[in-house]
C-alpha cells in the first residue's frame, strides 16, 4: 500500500530537531528563532515547490538539515543561523565578524547532512541537482547584522536572510516545477524514517 505524498507544500515542522542534537536552551531556542524565520520566508514556495523542514537522516548523524526546497529534479539545502550584530566578511578564506575570527561560520554539518542524503537517493537510483546555502538572520532587530557578499562565493554561499527570496527564486527558476514524483516520494519516506529514529 502506497503513503500519500506530495509535490508541492510543506512537510515537517521548523527546528523539530532541535532539542535532539544536545543544545543548551539557549542555543536550542537561538537556533530554532533563527529556523522559523526561515520558515516564514519559505512558506510563500509551498504552492510552487516542496518545502521540508527538519530533515533528520535516519543514520548516526549528529545533524539535520534545517529546510529543503524541492522543485522540478533539484534539491536547495538551508542551514538557519541566528547571529549576534556585527559585520560577517571573508578574508582570504577565513569567516571573519569585524577583525575576529569566526570558526563556528561554517555549513559543514549541512554539506556532510546533504552527501549523505544524496547518497541514499542514489541507492535509489535517483540523482538530484544538489545546492546548499546558509541563511544569516540577525539576533537583534536593534542592531544590525550584516553579511558581506565576500561570504557568498563560498562552496556553501552564506547570505544575509535579506537576499534569501532572491536565492529561492533563482533555484525555482532553474528547476520549474513541482517536486518530480520519485524524488518527493523518497525523501517524503526519509523523512518519515528520520523522526522515527528520534
Amino acid at each position: 500500500m502506497s503513503m500519500a505524498f506530495k509535490t508541492t507544500g510543506v512537510v515537517g515542522t521548523a527546528a523539530a530537531g532541535m532539542t535532539d542534537q544536545g543544545f543548551d536552551a539557549s542555543r536550542a531556542s537561538s537556533g530554532a528563532r533563527g529556523e522559523g524565520l526561515t520558515a516564514a520566508i519559505l512558506r510563500g514556495y509551498s504552492d510552487r515547490a516542496l518545502i521540508i523542514h527538519s530533515l533528520r537522516l535516519p543514520v548516526k548523524l549528529k545533524t539535520d538539515i534545517d529546510h529543503l526546497v524541492v522543485s522540478g529534479e533539484g534539491i536547495l539545502a538551508i542551514d538557519s543561523k541566528l547571529w549576534r550584530p556585527g559585520y560577517y566578511h571573508g578574508w582570504f578564506g577565513t569567516p571573519m565578524r569585524g577583525v575576529r575570527r569566526e570558526p563556528h561560520v561554517s555549513a559543514a554539518a549541512t554539506e556532510k547532512a546533504l552527501e549523505v542524503l544524496t547518497s541514499m537517493l542514489g541507492a535509489d537510483r535517483i540523482d538530484p541537482e544538489t545546492f546548499s546555502l546558509v541563511a544569516v538572520h540577525g539576533a537583534k532587530k536593534a542592531e544590525s547584522t550584516t553579511v558581506s557578499s565576500s561570504l557568498s562565493w563560498r562552496p556553501t554561499p552564506i547570505i544575509g536572510a535579506a537576499k534569501l527570496e532572491d536565492r529561492v527564486e533563482k533555484f525555482l527558476t532553474l528547476h520549474p516545477g513541482p517536486a518530480e514524483d520519485r524524488l518527493a516520494r523518497a525523501l517524503q519516506r526519509i523523512h518519515r524514517k528520520g523522526r522515527a529514529r528520534r
